[in-house]
């Protein structure tokens, strides 16, 4: 720790938001670059007979990467939520009492 009194300690709740943002972000990034390297944005403008909301390229690069940062973010935050939920709320702790010793 820091001795500094004017370090900012962050909640784990803030931590695990921005960890989801940064690492959706990440991703999103990528794979819209990967996606757009193979699709052109005309190629998908005249497969959707060129709706009024798709006027130029730079529209679809947008509406691509936050489609794509969406699904990272979802896939993201269910994650964290996976991992902070604790196993003791589901395991029913195991009796090891006489009934368990007695036979027949």
């Amino acid at each position: 720790m820091s001795d500094n009194p004017d370090e900012v300690h962050w909640s784990r709740l803030r931590e695990d938001v921005a960890v989801v943002i940064w690492i959706s972000f990440l991703v999103a990034s990528v794979s819209t670059m990967l996606f757009f390297a193979f699709v052109d944005p005309e190629d998908l403008s005249a497969i959707l007979n060129y709706p009024w909301w798709l006027p130029n390229d730079m529209t679809t690069y947008a509406l691509g990467f936050f489609g794509f940062w969406f699904v990272a973010a979802s896939a993201a935050s269910l994650t964290a939520y996976m991992l902070d939920t604790s196993h003791e709320h589901f395991v029913q702790p195991v009796s090891h009492g006489k009934e368990q010793g007695k036979q027949g």
